[in-house]
């Protein structure tokens, strides 16, 4: 079990449970069109509620283990403020 902190661009914090967590550290290409977004990267967690993998593509995120230690920190772009 994992616990994530996601601190928003807009100065919002979630925090969330869940079992799998992956990084992408690449932008994705636009649903539409040629390129590339401005995200360095995307984290992606499975949501108890749904069953199915999550997006997080801005502001800080923070992975803690079942300890409460912070095993990762990802910095996704925006304009968040560290802790």
């Amino acid at each position: 079990m994992f616990t994530i902190r996601h601190a928003t661009p807009y100065g919002n914090e979630t925090i969330i449970e869940t079992d799998e967590i992956s990084y992408c550290p690449h932008a994705e290409p636009e649903p539409r069109g040629s390129g590339f977004n401005s995200s360095t990267g995307t984290l992606w967690y499975q949501s108890h509620t749904t069953d199915q993998l999550v997006p997080i593509k801005d502001g800080q995120v923070y992975i803690m283990n079942e300890a409460g230690s912070t095993v990762a920190k990802y910095d996704l772009g925006g304009w968040a403020q560290p802790a």
